[in-house]
C-alpha cells in the first residue's frame, strides 16, 4: 500500500484572547472552522458566553468597547504578537 497524498479537508480552532480596553478586561474567543468564523464574549453580568457583533451606539462605554472589538475582528486586527 502507499499513500499519496494527504490533506486536512476539515478542521475547527478556538482561540482566546484577554483585551484591556478603556481600563477594562475583555474574554474573547475567536472561532473558526472550515466554513466559518465567528467571536464571542464572556458577558460577566450573564456569566455566559455571547454573539459579539456590532450594535447601535447608545453612548454606553462598554458598547463601544465591544464595538471596537468586533471592528478590530473584522478587518483582521485582532492578532496577538507576544
Amino acid at each position: 500500500m502507499e499513500i499519496t497524498n494527504e490533506r486536512e479537508v476539515y478542521w475547527a480552532s478556538t482561540k482566546e484572547l484577554d483585551i484591556e480596553l478603556n481600563d477594562t478586561k475583555y474574554t474573547v474567543r475567536i472561532v473558526e472552522n472550515s466554513n466559518e468564523g465567528s467571536i464571542i464574549y464572556f458577558n460577566t453580568k450573564t456569566k455566559s458566553w455571547d454573539d459579539l457583533y456590532e450594535v447601535e451606539d447608545n453612548g454606553d462605554q462598554n458598547l463601544k468597547n465591544l464595538n471596537e472589538i468586533f471592528k478590530s475582528y473584522e478587518e483582521g486586527g485582532l492578532l496577538w504578537l507576544p
